[in-house]
């Protein structure tokens, strides 16, 4: 009976491993064959040890089911190193995630005070030019004004250098030509004084 068994779990053995030679998998091993074999070692009433393996049982757990402790020992090693590397490549992607989320963060808040200072140079730089405006035009009106009064004056100073020219003229019909020229000098330099002094009087 033994060797019965050894026959078939022999058999097996040698199916699962021209399969895995060919490159098909478990399961494309033909399901009738494994039955049949199955079904005859019940016939002949042998006791089969139960093998359960879950729906969504883990890559490797059936493999390892008849491995040695050694090598069970390494593969579990292998998992073990395998997870921790992707615990660290996880905790990683986190940690990057969160430093962009930082970063922009603060690229957001540096722009915003960026953007305060600019609307704030643009707003002193309009009032700088709205003064420089008002003091141009306050300049211009002054120089105006100035100008009319100078041309006033001048006005006046030419009516008073007229009477006074005619007056010495009918007085003195018999001054010479330098003697008259002297006195219109005279008569416009007083003249000028009396306009420089009025002009100071209003400065002050």
């Amino acid at each position: 009976m033994h060797s019965k068994i050894s026959t078939i779990c022999f058999a097996i053995l040698m199916l699962v491993l021209v399969t895995m030679c060919n490159g098909r998998s478990m399961n494309e091993i033909s399901r009738n064959t494994i039955a049949n074999l199955f079904k005859d070692l019940k016939d002949q009433k042998v006791d089969l040890p139960r093998l359960s393996f879950g729906k969504h049982a883990r890559r490797g757990e059936a493999a390892e089911y008849s491995m040695n402790p050694e090598l069970r020992s390494v593969l579990a090693g292998s998992n073990a190193d395998k997870n921790n590397l992707h615990s660290d490549i996880n905790k990683a992607k986190s940690d990057i995630n969160n430093e962009l989320v930082d970063s922009w963060r603060k690229f957001r808040a540096d722009k915003a005070a960026i953007d305060l200072d600019i609307d704030e140079s643009n707003a002193g730089k309009k009032k700088l030019h709205h003064d420089i405006n008002a003091a141009k035009n306050d300049i211009n009106n002054e120089l105006a004004d100035f100008w009319r009064k100078f041309l006033t004056d001048k006005a006046a100073i030419d009516s008073d250098v007229s009477k006074h020219v005619r007056r010495g003229e009918a007085t003195d019909s018999s001054m010479n030509p330098e003697t008259r020229g002297l006195l219109r000098n005279l008569i416009i330099q007083n003249s000028l004084d009396k306009l420089i002094g009025a002009l100071d009087t209003d400065n002050d």
